[in-house]
C-alpha cells in the first residue's frame, strides 16, 4: 500500500487478503486444476449475486487489454455514464484496481468491502478445509464487482486477470466480449502456441453474446471464429468488420459496419501513447459501437474521451533532463511495440535501459528484441515480488546474445552491461550513466515500474 494504514481494523484485514494464495507473486501451479470458477461463483452467490445483474464489458488478450479497458472507461463515463474499471496489477496502491467515475477506492471504502467478504470467504474456508479456498485475485474481483453492484454504476468495464476461460472475472454478463491481441506468455499455464492461448482467451465468449476481436493473427482468428460459431455469439474482427488507418502523426481514422450502422470517423487521437495503441483504440471505439443501443454517446464525447485516455506506466514519458520512459512491457509482443516506439517517437542522443522481469517470462527474447536499441543497460530485481529472475541470469543471458549478434555497423548499438542488486540502487546508476540529452527507459514488469514509480520525486536534473 502506498498510504500509512491508521487503525488495527485496516491492519488485520489487509493481512487477511495478502495472506490468501496470489497467483500475481506466487509461481503458477504446474497443474491447471488450481484454477477453477466454482470458488468465484459460490463466493459470489454467498454476497448476494451482485455479478448476476451488474452491466459489463469484459476484456481479455494478451496484450493490450489493460489499455483498451481504460479507453473504455474513459469514453463511457465522459458519455455520462457512471463506470466502474476493474483492472490488475496495481501500481503502487491496492485501491488503484477499483474504480469508478475515474476516481479510486479509497481506503475506506476498501475496508469496508473486504469487512464483507472475508466472513464469506472464511465460512467458504472451513466448509471445505482439504480444498484450496477463495484466492486473492478470487476476493478482489468479488470485493470489486460488489463495489460497483453497491456504487450503482452504468457499466463495469472489468479486465481479465490471466487467461479468460478459468480467469475469477468470467462469472460476469457482459453487454459485449472484448479480446485484444493474442500472443505467447503465460505459456507455461495457456499454452505453447497462439492457438491455444487463443482458445483460453475465447473462454470469455458467452452464448449470443457479441464479440469484438483485435487479433490479426491467423491462427487464433480461426479458434476465436470456432469459439464464437459454438456459442452462437456473433464476431466482429478487426481487418474484416472494421479497421483502423494512420491518417498523419498521432492522428488517425476508424470505420466499419458494426450493429447495423456503417461508421466512419476521421481525426482522431488517443491519449495513451505508442502506435501500437491505434489498434486497442480500434477495439475499443468498435465495443463502444457495439453497445450504443444501451449506451449511446455522442461522437464528440467519445472523440474526447479517446484523447484523454490515460493509463499509467505504459510508454508514459516524462520530460526532464535526462528524459524517462516508463513502460510496464512484460512479454515478447509488448517489449518489440516497446523498441518500435523508440526508434520512431523518442528523440535521444542515448538510451539507457533498466530492467527487471519474472522467471516465468520469456526472458531471452524479450533481451533480444531490445538489446540492439540501447547503449547501457543495468539488470536489476524488483523486491515486491519473490518471482523476479536474478541479475546475474539475465546479464548472462544478456552477455551471451551480444556475443552471437554483435553490432555490425555505427547504426546498431552495442551496449554495456551493468546489474545492480535492486531497482533502487539501479535507479541510481541510471541516472548517474544518462547525459542530459539521453532517455532512461524501464521495461520488463509492472513490478519494477511500481518500485520506480515512488522514486521520480526524488529525481533530480542533470
Amino acid at each position: 500500500m502506498g498510504q500509512q494504514l491508521e487503525t488495527a481494523d485496516q491492519i488485520a484485514a489487509l493481512a487477511f487478503l495478502y495472506d490468501r494464495i496470489d497467483y500475481e507473486r506466487r509461481s503458477p501451479p504446474v497443474e491447471r486444476g488450481e484454477f477453477r470458477l466454482d470458488r468465484m461463483r459460490q463466493l459470489n452467490e454467498r454476497l448476494g449475486n451482485p455479478a448476476a445483474t451488474l452491466p459489463c464489458i469484459h476484456v481479455a488478450g494478451t496484450k493490450g487489454k489493460g489499455s483498451t479497458a481504460c479507453m473504455i472507461q474513459q469514453i463511457t463515463t465522459l458519455g455520462g455514464y457512471r463506470t466502474g474499471l476493474y483492472t490488475s496489477p496495481h501500481l503502487e496502491r491496492l485501491e488503484e484496481r477499483f474504480v469508478v467515475d475515474s476516481q479510486v477506492c479509497q481506503p475506506g471504502q476498501l475496508l469496508r468491502l473486504l469487512e464483507q467478504v472475508q466472513p464469506v470467504v472464511e465460512a467458504l474456508d472451513s466448509e471445505s478445509p482439504q480444498q484450496q479456498g477463495p484466492t486473492f485475485f478470487d476476493i478482489t474481483t468479488a470485493m470489486a464487482i460488489l463495489f460497483f453492484h453497491q456504487s450503482q454504476v452504468d457499466c463495469a468495464v472489468l479486465e481479465v486477470g490471466l487467461g479468460g476461460r478459468l480467469d475469477s472475472t468470467n462469472i460476469c454478463q457482459p453487454e459485449v466480449s472484448v479480446i485484444t491481441n493474442i500472443g505467447l506468455d503465460h505459456t507455461d499455464l495457456l499454452g505453447s502456441t497462439v492457438e491455444e492461448i487463443a482458445a483460453e482467451k475465447a473462454g470469455i465468449i458467452k452464448p449470443g453474446i457479441p464479440v469484438i476481436s483485435g487479433s490479426r493473427d491467423a491462427g487464433a482468428r480461426a479458434v476465436i471464429q470456432q469459439i464464437a460459431d459454438q456459442q452462437g455469439a456473433p464476431l466482429l474482427s478487426i481487418g474484416e468488420d472494421f479497421d483502423v488507418q494512420m491518417d498523419a502523426r498521432n492522428r488517425f481514422s476508424f470505420s466499419g459496419t458494426i450493429a447495423g450502422r456503417t461508421i466512419s470517423w476521421t481525426d482522431l487521437h488517443c491519449g495513451i501513447p505508442g502506435r501500437h495503441q491505434l489498434e486497442n483504440a480500434a477495439v475499443a471505439l468498435a465495443a463502444i459501437a457495439q453497445v450504443a443501443d444501451r449506451w449511446p454517446i455522442e461522437q464528440e464525447l467519445i472523440r474526447e474521451g479517446l484523447a484523454s485516455a490515460y493509463c499509467p506506466a505504459r510508454l508514459e514519458l516524462i520530460s526532464g533532463q535526462p528524459q524517462l520512459l516508463l513502460d510496464v512491457s512484460h512479454n515478447l509482443p509488448s517489449v518489440k511495440a516497446l523498441a518500435s516506439h523508440l526508434e520512431t517517437e523518442i528523440v535521444a542522443k542515448r538510451r539507457v535501459l533498466l530492467f527487471s522481469c519474472s522467471r516465468d517470462k520469456d526472458s531471452e527474447g524479450m533481451l533480444a528484441a531490445l538489446l540492439p536499441h540501447f547503449d547501457d543497460v543495468i539488470f536489476t530485481r524488483f523486491t515486491s515480488n519473490p518471482r523476479a529472475i536474478s541479475p546475474a541470469e539475465l546479464r548472462e543471458q544478456a552477455t551471451h546474445w551480444l556475443a552471437v549478434h554483435p553490432a555490425r555497423n555505427f547504426d546498431c548499438r552495442n551496449p554495456r552491461i551493468f546489474e545492480c542488486p535492486d531497482p533502487a540502487t539501479g535507479w541510481t546508476q541510471a541516472r548517474e550513466l544518462a547525459g542530459p540529452d539521453d532517455v532512461i527507459c524501464i521495461a520488463g514488469s509492472f513490478f519494477l515500474a511500481a518500485e520506480i514509480r515512488p522514486l521520480l520525486n526524488t529525481r533530480k536534473q542533470i
